[in-house]
C-alpha cells in the first residue's frame, strides 16, 4: 500500500505481514497436554512404589500380629478362658480383612491402577 503526498508522489510504503499461528498453538497446546499426562503417570508410579513399601510393612506387622494371636488362642484353648479366646478369635478376622487390604494395595503397587474386588 503507498500513502501519498498532496501532490501524488508516494510519501511512504507499508508493507505488512501475517502470520497463522494457528497450528502453532494448537502444537503448544497439545504438548501442554502430554506434559500434564506425563506429570500424572510419575506421580501414580510414585504413589505405587509408595503404596508397595507401606503394604510390605504392614504385611509384616501383621505376620507378627497373627502370630501371636495364634499362640495366644493355643494358650486358652482348654483354660476356660472362652471370653479371651472370643476376644483372640475377632483380633484373627480383623487381621484378615486387613491381609485382603494389603493384597489390594500391593495389586496396585504392582499396576498403578486400583481394582476394586468383592
Amino acid at each position: 500500500m503507498h500513502i501519498r503526498d498532496p501532490g501524488g508522489a508516494a510519501d511512504a510504503v507499508i508493507i505488512g505481514v501475517v502470520y497463522d499461528i494457528t497450528e502453532r498453538t494448537a502444537a503448544e497446546a497439545e504438548q501442554a497436554r502430554l506434559q500434564r499426562e506425563l506429570e500424572q503417570a510419575q506421580k501414580m508410579e510414585a504413589l505405587g512404589q509408595l503404596t508397595g513399601g507401606i503394604a510390605h510393612d504392614f504385611n509384616n506387622n501383621l505376620g507378627v500380629i497373627l502370630g501371636y494371636t495364634t499362640l495366644a488362642r493355643e494358650l486358652c484353648a482348654g483354660s476356660g478362658q472362652a471370653k479371651l479366646d472370643k476376644y483372640l478369635e475377632k483380633v484373627e478376622l480383623a487381621s484378615e480383612r486387613t491381609r485382603e487390604l494389603i493384597s489390594q494395595m500391593l495389586a496396585f503397587s504392582r499396576t498403578g491402577e486400583s481394582t476394586p474386588t468383592a
